[in-house]
Order: C-alpha cells, then sequence, then structure tokens
C-alpha cells in the first residue's frame, strides 16, 4: 500500500475530493495528526468544519449498524467469501438521488436492531433472576416480608462443605430462640432460612460469620418464589 499527500486550493475541495473519490482506489483519512508536527501546522490548519464532520460520523455510524443488523438477522444465504460488488457511476449517482429514502430506512433499521438487543437484554435479565429463584421454590413466606417487630429473617447460603446440624448446633448454643430451616442443597451450597430475634442479631451474626453465610437478597420482588417464577416464564 501506498501513502500519497494531496495539497490543493480550498476553493477546490470538493471538486477534488470528488476525483479522488471517483478514482476508487484512495481511501482518505483524517490528517489531524500532522497538525502536532510544528511545519505542518505552519503551512496548514483545520477547516473549521467539525460539525459537519461529526454529522457525516453520525450518518456513517447509522449505516454501519443497519449493515451489521442486516449481517446478523438476514435469511438469504452468505457466499464464502466477501466480495464488493462494482458500481456503475451512473447507477451510484442515481443511488445518490435516494439518499434521503436510504438514510431513513437505514434509522429504522438500526432503532429495530436496538431494540432487538434492548429485547434480549431484558429477556436475559428475566431468565438470571428466574435461575436465582429456582433453588428457593420450596421457600413459601412472601419475599417482602423481612421479619415481625421483634424478629427478622435472614436468607442465605453457606458452602455445601457446611454440615448444617452443626450449623444449627452453634446457634441453638448462642440462643435458643432461633430457628433453621434448610430450603434446598446442590453441589456448591446449602440454601438456609434463619428467624432470629433482633436483640440478639450480634450473637446470630457471630455463627453467620463462622460459616460463611452469604445473604440473598430480592428487595424488586414480592410475593411468593413459586409466583414470581411463574411469572418470569
Amino acid at each position: 500500500m501506498k501513502k500519497l499527500s494531496v495539497i490543493g486550493l480550498a476553493s477546490e475541495k470538493k471538486a477534488l475530493m470528488k476525483s479522488l473519490m471517483r478514482l476508487g482506489v484512495v481511501e482518505i483519512t483524517t490528517q489531524e495528526g500532522k497538525m502536532t508536527d510544528e511545519e505542518w501546522s505552519r503551512l496548514v490548519s483545520l477547516d473549521g468544519n467539525e460539525s459537519a464532520v461529526s454529522e457525516y460520523d453520525s450518518r456513517l455510524l447509522t449505516i454501519e449498524q443497519a449493515l451489521d443488523a442486516f449481517s446478523k438477522y438476514g435469511t438469504e444465504k452468505k457466499p464464502l467469501f466477501q466480495t464488493r460488488k462494482p458500481v456503475k457511476r451512473n447507477d451510484f449517482e442515481q443511488k445518490l438521488k435516494e439518499k434521503e429514502e436510504i438514510e431513513a430506512e437505514a434509522k429504522k433499521i438500526a432503532s429495530l436492531s436496538a431494540r432487538i438487543l434492548e429485547l434480549n437484554t431484558e429477556a436475559n435479565k428475566v431468565e438470571a433472576n428466574k435461575l436465582s429463584l429456582l433453588p428457593w421454590k420450596d421457600y413459601d413466606i412472601p419475599l417482602e416480608v423481612q421479619g415481625t417487630k421483634e424478629t427478622e429473617i435472614a436468607m442465605g447460603v453457606v458452602p455445601s462443605v457446611s454440615d448444617v446440624k452443626e450449623f444449627e448446633k452453634d446457634l441453638k448454643e448462642k440462643t435458643e430462640r432461633c430457628l433453621v430451616e434448610l430450603v434446598n442443597s446442590d453441589a456448591e451450597q446449602h440454601y438456609l432460612f434463619v428467624l432470629y430475634l433482633k436483640g440478639e442479631r450480634d450473637e446470630i451474626e457471630d455463627v453467620l460469620k463462622l460459616y460463611g453465610f452469604t445473604r440473598t437478597t430480592f428487595s424488586d420482588l414480592q410475593g411468593s418464589v413459586a409466583s414470581n417464577i411463574e411469572a418470569f416464564d
């Protein structure tokens, strides 16, 4: 690949750019980097048309997003090797007359593609919420209930290597006024429900920390676990 620099009159800039584009073998790149060179900065200056450049960049981005959507969601068979189809100048100029309609369609496609991405993100979030609830499917206390005036509820997990009976025994040694229920177990964790008096929180916390108890919260959800799983379905 060879590089070339072209210097011309500002009044002939459009005609010069058009001629370079028609050659079809020249890729025009930004030259802002050269402005840091003292010798170049003495000879030339930016044309001050940054707003127009920004507008064109935005329009090009929309076209690229539309093309990406075609590539991702298009149903037509893709060739093994991607090649660019030659376009006659007359056909190109004819298409330029339709650029407003083309850009409008590109905006619509880019908008629909963004909406698909948004919906996929939401679907993934719903699926993640459902998966986090599944181990608690047998927990029948409404999720918004965190306790009573005198009691607190702790939902959480401990590593599967922990002995749940020993866990309960250690809690009972601290206070008899507590309740431990094993809700579920899998290869990695035990899912536990602990009910205790607010006034004995510190004693309970000592045991929870000893066993690496990690609290699980569903602060955005209300109702039973089963009803929420059903809603996510």
